[in-house]
């Protein structure tokens, strides 16, 4: 009973009864007070479960609880603490009612915020470009990928058994006649996702260039009677006519003529040789020489030097003869039983650890007199490489598997450097193809070629090709250089850095020289 004052007549008494009591002497309870409605936002994710919890208070304890996640007027959750999942972006009314033992309720309501998902991943886009020169071809990838995607690895084939693996590689094809390649490149992100373009390449490597040959003779006098002996040759092609012109109005054209001088004295002339190839091309040469009919013979001086790399050796003569006298034959025996007569020969040794061998040559003159040298010649056999280019100083060498007996042609694809200096093959091979390589264009190309009569270099089968790119000079710090190597037999790329402008983006790139490598069988 609640304090009302209640006026009651008993026998004619009037008789006040206390609000403060219900009769029995006990204080009644007091007024029941409704609970208080509260809970938190938290940070919500679409399409990931949200956890809401009401800290919700009562003056007793709060019985009930009613909840609306996305303002939708029905009710989703009957507890206390509920995990619900926004499957849509948008602002969303949360409203929870909650209610006592006694009936009574409060309710509060809360705007939650739920963003968009990120968008997912879009995949690649392939696609590139390419260039051919004869049958050398660059690809230059214009491949996207949408951010904040990457493309993060290249993957090409070539349409004749060559790949790479960069983003904008070059290919030298083999191809003598026109021909059709398909190429394809496939991009892939740092998702994982991938994408592919094929393109058909067609390669026409056009008509050889046809060199010209490389005139040249040797000679000897006897008197006035002299023997010349041309030794010219051609590459990939033939000498067949040889003109001689001696110097006192005499004329030949003769492969290797003799030719007798009508002199008393001692007189100087001029020999001169033109050589012309199978394709109209030529080349001349010209040596002086004096005859003297009334001198007296003096011995040649026998002298060579040996330059050798691992087991092998070439063996530069540098053996003199006073005029008229000149040397007519050579005769070297190289210590492990083998002999040669070139004037320049070189020689492989067998060996499997470091050996010395006595080389000795022996020179004769026209008129038969002889001189003798020799030398120790101590050889070392390289140890096995891998395949692949490594740094040594200024020299990067990279090593090719030859595994079957073939010659080497090398072809320019690349060139954007300014202080490189050559690309050449170490002895005993001895040659130099590109000398000043940064002044060369795109397309030049060259074999390698070596020997006494200079001929294209044949590799054994089983053997290792090594190819040399001696770094240039510079007056400002360079870094080393460095070199990748791409391909395998019959067709390789070697993507040259030559260490200039150290630190700056992009650097290194490796495109300072790109040199394309092709084998010929033999």
């Amino acid at each position: 009973m609640r304090s009302i004052g209640l006026l009651a007549a008993v026998t004619g008494a009037l008789v006040l009864a206390s609000g403060c009591s219900d009769g029995a002497g006990t204080t009644p309870p007091p007024d029941n007070t409704a609970p208080v409605a509260n809970f938190a936002l938290p940070a919500c994710t679409i399409n990931v479960a949200c956890d809401f919890a009401s800290t919700s208070t009562d003056d007793a304890a709060v019985t009930g609880w009613s909840w609306d996640f996305d303002g939708d007027g029905t009710p989703d959750a009957t507890t206390a603490s509920f995990s619900f999942t926004y499957v849509a972006a948008g602002n969303f009314n949360v409203s929870l009612t909650v209610r006592d033992a006694q009936g009574l309720s409060d309710t509060k309501t809360s705007t939650i915020t739920i963003a968009p998902a990120p968008p997912g991943n879009t995949p690649p886009t392939a696609g590139f470009t390419h260039s051919c020169n004869a049958a050398a071809c660059t690809f230059v990838s214009t491949s996207t990928d949408v951010a904040p995607g990457t493309i993060t690895t290249y993957a090409w084939t070539f349409g004749d058994g060559g790949i790479a693996d960069v983003n904008n590689p070059a290919h030298s094809y083999s191809a003598t006649t026109p021909t059709d390649y398909t190429v394809t490149l496939t991009v892939t992100d740092n998702d994982g996702a991938t994408a592919v373009e094929t393109q058909t390449v067609s390669v026409d490597p056009g008509p050889p260039v046809n060199g010209a040959p490389v005139a040249r003779f040797t000679f000897s006098c006897a008197v006035a009677v002299c023997t010349f002996v041309n030794t010219s040759y051609d590459h990939g092609g033939q000498v067949t006519a040889s003109a001689w012109t001696f110097g006192d109005g005499g004329t030949a054209t003769e492969t290797s003529p003799t030719h007798t001088y009508a002199v008393t004295a001692a007189t100087e002339f001029t020999v001169t040789l033109t050589v012309t190839d199978n394709e109209g091309a030529t080349g001349v040469t010209s040596q002086t020489f004096t005859i003297d009919p009334t001198a007296t013979n003096i011995p040649p001086t026998a002298a060579f030097a040996p330059n050798c790399y691992g087991e092998s050796c070439i063996f530069r003569n540098t053996s003199t003869d006073v005029s008229p006298g000149t040397i007519a034959t050579y005769a070297w025996t190289f210590g492990d039983g083998a002999t040669e007569d070139y004037a320049e020969p070189w020689h492989v040794y067998t060996i499997s650890a470091r050996t010395s061998f006595t080389v000795t040559l022996t020179v004769t003159d026209n008129e038969g007199a002889t001189a003798v040298a020799t030398r120790t010649v101590t050889v070392t056999p390289l140890p096995p490489a891998v395949q692949g280019c490594t740094t040594s100083g200024r020299i990067m060498e990279c090593v090719l598997d030859i595994p079957s007996q073939s010659t080497l042609k090398l072809t320019l694809l690349g060139i954007n450097c300014s202080i490189s200096d050559k690309i050449s093959a170490p002895p005993p091979i001895g040659d130099q193809m590109f000398l000043g390589v940064c002044q060369h264009t795109v397309g030049d190309a060259i074999g390698i070629f070596g020997g006494e009569f200079d001929e294209l270099w044949v590799y054994q089968g089983g053997t290792q090709a090594r190819i040399w790119f001696t770094q240039g000079t510079a007056t400002h710090a360079l870094n080393p250089p460095e070199g990748h190597l791409e391909g395998t037999f019959p067709d390789w790329t070697l993507s040259f850095e030559d260490g200039d402008h150290p630190g700056a983006p992009g650097e290194p790139d490796f495109t300072d020289v790109v040199v394309g490598v092709h084998a010929t069988a033999k």
